[in-house]
């Protein structure tokens, strides 16, 4: 079966806007832990809008706890200048 990738795309997207609420949720009771593990990995993306294919973008994996479950949430952004 063939998808073609703006179906994917807008799929993607769709599914983000439908969980966006639910991932601030966690986010922010992630943010409660008594500690975080944090790691920032750079990124180059090709075809991002308004940047050229040489600039950085940046992946971070934040790892805590709720209610004693390990969780883990990836968090990415265009620019270094991300605020959680």
């Amino acid at each position: 079966m063939e998808i073609s990738r703006s179906t994917l795309s807008n799929t993607a997207i769709q599914v983000f806007e439908k969980l966006s609420p639910m991932i601030e949720d966690v986010r922010r009771e992630l943010f409660q832990s008594k500690y975080l593990q944090i790691d920032e990995t750079v990124l180059q993306v090709l075809n991002e809008e308004e940047k050229p294919n040489s600039s950085k973008s940046y992946m971070w994996v934040i790892r805590g706890f709720i209610r004693e479950k390990p969780v883990v949430l990836y968090h990415y952004e265009s620019s270094r200048s991300a605020s959680f």
